[in-house]
């Protein structure tokens, strides 16, 4: 039986009495997908913890594919995941070359992943992706849609605003380490609510449980440890995972109606990943949709950096004074333009 590491008991109550929607996993997954999948690895990248890179996959014998065909049906009628498959490879970065290489906060740090867990990962969206849809307002991790797409939508919503003769009240709010911070166990219940095929659902358990990294610096790597939050860094599911967790503050400003509207279609937030922009006519109106937003973080379990997150107005009345925002209890910054997406 599994065991939801550090649930809580109603989590595991919810978790005992699911069931899940109906899933054939027999007809799941076939050779042509697999390969199809391998076909897809991008071909240059550093080889994972197991020594193994997409060429390997690539320029093996055919058989390849027909073996990892039935591996794959296999971990998902098990509900099992090897060991291998959690352990990720930590090479910091210095995030620029003028950076001074004896600051840490002057590093990012990316994490590679075994090679066949990424077609394992591939096939797995491709059969529940129907489940993992999240909102047409979040503009991140979707084929056919980017930062063009959500920066084109904010000009039309303000426009829309302008020509109606209102002010608009735009704010940007920063989620603090909002991929490294996401509670597995309310993942989870999102996914439940979602009813998304209980197979599913236990490998991903099995996956997390078994998290583990390690930090190579040149020649030289470090013990193993124990991730206990957060999406797995270079997993092909983690920015869907991620958009499941957080499409919640979505359907809550959508619910509450207090963002801009152009005709019936209602534009409360636009979601790129973790960059979250609110739009609204008018500062009481933002400043609920901000306590919406405070209140779904505590439900969450992440925090909200106040001093990266900031507030504009622009239109007819943007000089004049108004009353100050807060989230989660903290007041936050009226600035005169900020950077979205690149650009400002």
């Amino acid at each position: 039986m599994l065991v939801l590491l550090q649930a809580s008991a109603a989590v595991q109550h919810t978790y005992e009495i699911y069931s899940g929607s109906n899933f054939d996993i027999s007809s799941f997954v076939n050779v042509e997908r697999v390969d199809t999948n391998i076909r897809e690895l991008r071909r240059g990248r550093a080889a994972g913890p197991d020594g193994l890179c997409a060429e390997h996959l690539q320029f093996s014998h055919p058989i390849l594919c027909v073996l990892l065909s039935f591996l794959v049906r296999l971990m998902l009628f098990y509900s099992y995941v090897p060991d291998a498959f959690g352990v990720g490879m930590i090479i910091p970065l210095l995030k620029g070359d003028n950076c001074d290489s004896t600051v840490a906060d002057n590093y990012r740090a990316i994490t590679i992943s075994p090679c066949i867990s990424k077609v394992f990962e591939m096939c797995l969206h491709d059969g529940f992706c129907q489940w993992l849809d999240t909102d047409e307002l979040q503009f991140g991790f979707k084929k056919g849609k980017g930062c063009r797409d959500a920066i084109f939508t904010l000009r039309g919503i303000v426009n829309n605003i302008h020509n109606n003769g209102s002010t608009a009240v735009i704010c940007a709010l920063d989620v603090s380490k909002a991929f490294d911070k996401m509670n597995h166990c309310a993942s989870y219940l999102k996914l439940m609510a979602r009813d998304i095929p209980k197979c599913f659902l236990d490998v991903i358990i099995n996956w997390y449980s078994k998290c583990f990294a390690y930090v190579r610096w040149g020649s030289f790597v470090s013990n193993q440890f124990q991730i206990w939050s957060g999406v797995r860094q270079g997993g092909v599911l983690s920015p869907c995972l991620f958009a499941v967790f957080i499409d919640s503050i979505i359907s809550k400003l959508r619910a509450a109606g207090h963002g801009a509207y152009i005709g019936k279609f209602d534009f409360d937030c636009l979601l790129y990943a973790d960059d979250i922009l609110m739009v609204s006519h008018s500062i009481t109106a933002m400043q609920t949709m901000l306590n919406i937003c405070s209140l779904e973080a505590e439900h969450l379990d992440f925090t909200f950096n106040t001093a990266k997150s900031v507030a504009l107005r622009t239109g007819p009345r943007y000089r004049h004074a108004c009353a100050q925002l807060s989230l989660s209890g903290t007041k936050i910054t009226y600035v005169d333009q900020f950077k979205y997406l690149g650009l400002c």
